[in-house]
């Protein structure tokens, strides 16, 4: 008998312009800062900010990914940031955040004389979450942009997906072969965030920056748990037999709490639009 390699996947689903959009961004920074120096005069430059002006609209992204919507460092997905200048120590923020994470762990022995055991769990979650805030600014350098904020994420959670598979082949050929499927309740709910971060803006209104969020969320989660097992089996060398079994459970509703960490400090890419007086 030997035992083949426990295997886990992961995989994470990102926003499929994420790429074109920080090209575009890049290219359209570099674009005006050219156009800037062929216009101004040393002197000004020396003495002017790179930094946005009231009324300006910014969109970015968050390259790094956040980790925890009302889990703890569970989940990784894709941030587009959005943000107005309302004055230079004032900005409107939003976020809209899309998680996904599918874990696949699988084991499998194989007999000497033949046959074998197959054990597979795979689990599918979802959330998505729409964060408006504000950001009090200070006034740093040229380049360097402290700031605090807070923000009210509304959080919205898809059921959870589960799959266990247990196969068992004996060296005759006989075979029992199960598999579970369940489907738990998601949820909907709302957090406060506190976050602090600075800016560094590399060119003329193109920021990298960093942040940090401590926060709460509270998710209500409600609805039937149901569970589907079908089972495949082949004895004595006889023709295969198949039985499926679908029930519902109870209905169900259940309070999510969450207090602390809610994300790695990531890379912010930031890009603003529009003239300079």
């Amino acid at each position: 008998m030997y035992l083949e390699t426990n295997i886990i996947y992961k995989t994470r689903i990102t926003m499929k312009h994420s790429i074109s959009i920080l090209r575009l961004m890049l290219l359209c920074a570099v674009w005006q800062t050219a156009m800037a120096q062929d216009s101004t005069s040393t002197d000004s430059r020396h003495h002017r900010t790179f930094k946005p002006a009231p009324g300006e609209f910014g969109v970015g992204i968050r390259a790094v990914g956040l980790k925890g919507l009302i889990w703890e460092n569970n989940f990784e997905g894709q941030t587009i940031q959005f943000r107005k200048v309302q004055s230079s120590s004032l900005v409107l923020r939003g976020d809209l955040t899309v998680d996904y994470r599918s874990d696949k762990n699988s084991e499998k022995d194989v007999f000497t004389g033949g046959g074998y055991t197959y054990d597979e769990t795979n689990q599918r979650e979802f959330a998505v979450s729409i964060a408006p805030g504000v950001e009090k600014h200070f006034s740093g350098t040229r380049r360097l942009d402290p700031y605090v904020g807070v923000a009210v994420p509304i959080i919205f959670v898809g059921r959870t997906h589960s799959t266990t598979i247990s196969d068992f082949e004996a060296p005759d050929g006989d075979y029992t072969k199960q598999k579970i499927e369940r489907s738990t309740p998601g949820g909907f709910g709302f957090g406060l965030d506190g976050l602090v971060g600075v800016n560094y803006y590399v060119f003329n209104r193109l920021s990298l920056g960093i942040e940090y969020k401590l926060g709460f969320s509270l998710v209500n989660s409600s609805g039937e748990e149901k569970t589907k097992t079908t089972v495949k089996e082949r004895v004595n060398g006889g023709a295969e037999t198949t039985t499926t079994t679908e029930t519902d459970g109870d209905e169900t509703s259940d309070n999510t709490v969450f207090f602390g960490n809610k994300g790695v400090i990531g890379l912010n890419l930031i890009f603003y639009f529009g003239a300079k007086n």
